[in-house]
């Protein structure tokens, strides 16, 4: 491919990798097909574009980092692609593909999080007894037993499953958008028929089931009186099976579609909401300027909840990070499963620090690091070869293919390469990665594009390096990018729940190598990379949850007889089978903690993100396994859901008032709050009040008032501002 003019340059740095996947017309039929003759996409637009019949948006958020623009969800034709390749109201823009064929991921976890005693809240101190009541928890996931009875209430006499859009199956969608299929009463909901794995199912009760069919209830979730609404993902497209790269391409803009579905249900009936997303993948900054973050961002708020699973890469070496000064580190990619397939393929995402310059080379080695194939460097964002671009090297039998692509990527200023390569000796032959930077760069290696495995980065061949500058990866960072890495999800890590039980059948496990209450080896490990906004990076995960051996319920039609140590019950229920096991992972910490949040919500419907990691900063459970402040591995620390309500029970009943004329606020990074009011107001007036009705602090300006917070102890304080001029107010709470 030819240079390209700085006109040009300027040109690409809307496409992202997909995006720019789509401009070669090879790789957009193999990753990208269209459906009755349209493409999908996520963009940020300015306000002023309204697209024609050929770019029509089908939905749109207001952009939290700009007033003036959108992010949209768009349809459109090739002629429509004209349009956006030339349209200036196109800032950014990532092509989906979701519209293709259909397809036919507690018990004593309650006893840990002290969900118990918030459960009989009334016996411990409490107002009353939180149980989820009036909530709504969205489950954002696949495989749902939308029969199952622990979606029912606890007397079996109310099915708690309000909504149901299958993103997968072809039917009347949702009206607000135009895919997949609605159920919308119970009797349609039950009878739905969703085969696609068990996962839902099982993170659906540990979030809100209420354990019906089980001995005494025992294996109910987080809140069990709560109200449910599930979402199945659309994560294929006609080309792209489960995979990382189908995880990037196809699911992120679903999932997106998922939450804002879940929050408008919310909305109507008029119920706070809680969303949960066992899911991730490793496509992405990390650093929370995503398009996916920047969506979640627009999406919560206040009573607008989402929480995310870390991910189960914590045993994994594949994060690199480094700081370079123009130097040159090699390192080894690998697919852990690369000895299963005639060919061995990765999908790594490598990003530069803000500004600096990133070149990246790919060859291919044998067992002693000796090169075979080499390809030339290629700077990441320098535009020599825009857009997507394919290398194929030879030599004699061996091969190697690459698809490259850059950018500059513009929310967060810094360089940028995905990488997809194959080679056809995974016996005998390694991928090398050649890395120079200016500064810091950030490594993900997913493991195959095509399939859902896990990749690493290594020194070399067999625990033997392969020279004095070739690096190896860490679990560290190792949190996923959609599940975990937002600055606006909340996101749950994993600690062990227990190392013995009894199945079904009667026979005794016994695990000597867990310890309980430790952190699970598999739970993915902060802190995120540098950004303008966090220089030194944040932590994650905020907080960790039991996660291995949780006991819920399991999709009776797909009960594999491998599952057969961990199947714990199984009974009948009208007629049919009723199964629940033990499964382990973030998967399953992430719905203990959103189920948590439900009861948070029952106490204070106003709760938002922010504030909700205050009040974990206040109440996580400290003990040996966790530090005394936040860290990489266990967050603010274990939750604990008694201690938490015992702070929000106080309020209860406390209302926010609408925000209206133009009000509201915002929590920055812990320490800064900012209210204001977007109409302009010359003459505003803020005060800030302690619940027992001391002014700690007041303030006069115009538009937005910013106040330093980081001396105010925690807890619960109250704000009101005040238009000076027509003496509109506002008042609100928020946690410090």
């Amino acid at each position: 491919m030819q240079a390209q003019s700085p006109s040009n340059t300027k040109k690409f740095n809307i496409f992202g990798p997909s995006a720019q996947l789509f401009l070669d017309s090879v790789l957009r039929q193999k990753f990208i097909p269209q459906f009755d003759g349209f493409y999908h996409a996520q963009a940020i637009v300015t306000k002023y574009f309204s697209g024609n019949n050929d770019c029509v948006i089908l939905s749109e958020l207001q952009d939290p980092d700009g007033f003036d623009n959108k992010i949209v969800h768009l349809q459109f034709t090739l002629k429509g692609w004209n349009l956006i390749q030339m349209s200036p109201e196109i800032l950014y823009v990532d092509v989906s593909s979701k519209l293709n064929s259909p397809r036919s991921l507690n018990d004593t976890a309650r006893i840990h999080s002290r969900v118990y005693l918030a459960e009989e809240g009334l016996r411990n101190g409490l107002n009353q007894n939180y149980n989820g009541k009036n909530v709504l928890i969205g489950v954002v996931d696949i495989g749902f037993q939308t029969d199952h009875p622990t979606f029912y209430s606890s007397d079996g006499n109310q099915y708690r499953v309000k909504r149901f859009w299958n993103q997968q199956k072809i039917g009347i969608p949702p009206s607000q958008f135009n895919y997949g299929i609605e159920y919308k009463d119970s009797n349609t909901i039950s009878s739905a028929v969703d085969d696609d794995g068990t996962h839902g199912t099982h993170v659906a009760g540990i979030a809100g089931g209420s354990g019906l069919g089980s001995p005494n209830l025992k294996y109910r979730g987080m809140a069990p009186m709560s109200d449910l609404a599930f979402v199945g993902i659309k994560y294929t497209n006609d080309t792209l099976t489960g995979s990382g790269l189908g995880d990037y391409i196809v699911a992120n803009p679903t999932i997106i579609d998922g939450y804002n579905y879940v929050f408008k249900y919310a909305e109507r009936i008029g119920q706070a909401a809680v969303c949960n997303l066992s899911w991730g993948m490793h496509t992405g900054p990390h650093d929370g300027t995503s398009l996916f973050d920047r969506s979640v961002k627009a999406l919560v708020g206040s009573g607008r909840i989402i929480v995310g699973a870390a991910g189960n890469d914590g045993g994994n070496q594949m994060h690199c990070n480094q700081k370079l000064d123009g130097d040159t580190v090699y390192t080894v990619a690998i697919d852990k499963n690369r000895r299963d397939f005639r060919r061995e393929n990765i999908l790594v995402d490598i990003w530069g620090g803000v500004n600096d310059r990133l070149s990246i080379q790919v060859a291919l080695v044998d067992t002693f690091g000796n090169k075979l194939l080499e390809s030339q460097w290629n700077r990441a964002g320098d535009c020599i070869n825009c857009g997507a671009y394919k290398s194929l090297l030879t030599n004699g039998l061996d091969t190697i293919w690459i698809v490259w692509t850059e950018q500059n990527y513009v929310f967060n200023k810094k360089s940028n390469m995905l990488l997809i390569v194959e080679h056809n000796r995974p016996n005998t032959g390694y991928i090398r990665l050649g890395i120079t930077s200016s500064g810091e760069y950030n490594a993900w290696n997913s493991g195959q594009a095509y399939r859902w495995t896990s990749g690493s980065f290594l020194k070399g061949h067999k625990g033997q390096s392969f020279g004095k500058n070739f690096v190896e990866g860490s679990p560290e960072g190792s949190v996923g990018e959609n599940g975990g890495s937002g600055t606006h999800t909340l996101t749950a890590g994993a600690y062990i729940n227990r190392n013995e039980w009894t199945n079904y059948k009667g026979e005794y496990f016994y695990q000597s190598w867990n310890e309980v209450g430790s952190i699970a080896g598999f739970s993915s490990r902060g802190p995120m990379p540098k950004s303008q906004e966090f220089p030194t990076g944040r932590i994650k995960p905020d907080i960790i949850a039991p996660g291995q051996m949780i006991a819920s319920s399991l999709h009776r039609r797909l009960v594999p007889g491998w599952l057969n140590n961990e199947l714990v019950y199984k009974t009948q229920y009208k007629g049919s089978d009723v199964y629940w096991a033990m499964f382990s992972g973030t998967s399953m910490a992430s719905p203990h903690v959103a189920g948590i949040v439900a009861l948070y919500l029952q106490a204070n419907e106003w709760l938002t993100p922010a504030e909700i990691r205050q009040l974990w900063r206040l109440t996580a459970r400290k003990d040996k396994y966790t530090t005394n402040d936040s860290n990489g591995n266990s967050g603010f620390g274990k939750i604990d859901a008694y201690e938490t309500l015992k702070i929000l029970d106080q309020y209860t009943g406390l209302k926010q008032k609408d925000k209206k004329e133009g009000w509201g606020y915002f929590l920055k990074n812990d320490r800064e709050l900012l209210v204001g009011n977007n109409k302009l107001c010359e003459h505003i007036q803020v005060e800030i009040f302690s619940m027992n009705g001391v002014r700690v602090m007041s303030k006069k300006g115009k538009n937005e008032l910013s106040f330093d917070i980081s001396g105010l102890s925690g807890g619960m304080y109250f704000l009101k501002a005040q238009n000076l001029e027509s003496y509109e107010s506002f008042s609100a709470t928020f946690v410090r």
